[in-house]
């Protein structure tokens, strides 16, 4: 598959009152040949984040955790 690396920022908003936002540098693949869903890689992005998904119990609790990995 053809396509071309890009260094971009990546933001990640928090909730109102629940944390702070976060803009990660991060390295994307944009190919035009893909036709597939937007895929998060850990290389170049994941990885310099810590991430932690909660289910939560009942419709409306689902939350994701993020934070920069130093």
């Amino acid at each position: 598959m053809s396509g071309s690396l890009h260094r971009i920022n990546i933001s990640l908003l928090a909730d109102q009152k629940s944390g702070y936002d976060l803009t990660v540098e991060s390295s994307v693949f944009i190919s035009e040949e893909w036709d597939g869903p937007i895929v998060l890689g850990y290389r170049g992005f994941l990885e310099r984040i810590r991430f932690a998904l909660d289910p939560g119990v009942i419709s409306g609790e689902q939350m994701f955790y993020f934070g920069l990995a130093e």
